[in-house]
């Protein structure tokens, strides 16, 4: 989508149509910029590390892929805490 055809739907829309439009996106805004925060943020915090690992192991288990469930697991056993300083 180009911006040719952003601009003239933006200004067909209604003032209803904006009104709508511009809560949407300042809800989707929020969510896409708190996803990427967390991903951002996620790389640097062992247990949220651990966390997804143990989500990918669940989710893996559950589909009957018992061997990379377990692999999963293994990875999260292996994560250490920083050391404290």
């Amino acid at each position: 989508m180009t911006i040719d055809v952003l601009h003239p739907l933006a200004h067909s829309l209604t003032k209803a149509e904006k009104r709508y439009c511009r809560l949407m996106a300042q809800k989707h805004l929020y969510r896409v910029l708190m996803q990427s925060l967390r991903q951002f943020e996620g790389g640097k915090w062992i247990d949220v590390q651990i966390g997804q690992l143990l989500h990918d192991s669940q989710i893996l288990y559950e589909r009957g892929l018992t061997q990379p469930s377990q692999e999963q697991l293994d990875r999260a056993r292996q994560q250490r805490p920083a050391p404290a300083s």
